[in-house]
């Protein structure tokens, strides 16, 4: 094992700053490649959230907080609860 592959530095770890957006809000990612779990607690929204990639096709995909992503430049995220309770229907 090679010591770039120990500390994950490589030549596209080695970017400064990545501007991405989670939920519509401008971030900057301090590295090329991040866990999804990273990323929420980039935006401060780890607990109890899920991370979204959208993709260019318009599809959706969802990140594991232990998957690795390698940043786009102005990649898009959004976050989801973890968890939905449906209430209760009314009646009218």
């Amino acid at each position: 094992m090679t010591d770039s592959q120990i500390t994950g530095s490589d030549e596209h770890n080695d970017v400064h700053e990545v501007p991405i957006f989670i939920d519509n809000k401008p971030y900057k990612a301090p590295r090329r490649r991040m866990t999804g779990g990273e990323i929420l607690d980039l935006a401060g929204e780890r607990e109890g959230r899920v991370l979204w990639e959208e993709e260019k096709d318009g599809k959706e995909r969802r990140i594991e907080d232990d998957e690795i992503v390698e940043l786009r430049d102005d990649e898009k995220f959004f976050t989801t609860p973890r968890h939905i309770n449906p209430g209760r229907s009314s009646s009218i």
